[in-house]
């Protein structure tokens, strides 16, 4: 899939794991992992970089990964192990 067949489609969900931050808050974190679009097939994941390959000085970079998959769309989408991201302000 080209990056540039994502013009004209609309944002419908974010998806993340929910997450505990340490071992020393009760704050629970679901960073973004997932970005869906309106055609129920396409979504961008975000992976983290593998620090000995890319290195860029933000253990928040991630890898953008564009991928069309209707069957994996739907299971992101019902929520199955995943929230919404609840920190929006810096998302990856």
């Amino acid at each position: 899939m080209d990056w540039s067949e994502l013009i004209g489609k609309k944002i419908v969900a974010f998806r993340g794991f929910p997450q505990k931050r340490s071992n020393y808050s009760k704050t629970k974190v679901t960073p973004l992992s997932s970005i869906l679009f309106d055609d129920n097939e396409t979504f961008i994941e975000l992976d983290e970089q593998d620090p000995y390959t890319y290195h860029d000085c933000s253990s928040m970079a991630r890898d953008l990964n564009l991928r069309k998959d209707a069957d994996l769309w739907k299971r992101l989408f019902n929520k199955e192990g995943r929230d919404e991201p609840d920190n929006l302000k810096y998302p990856f």
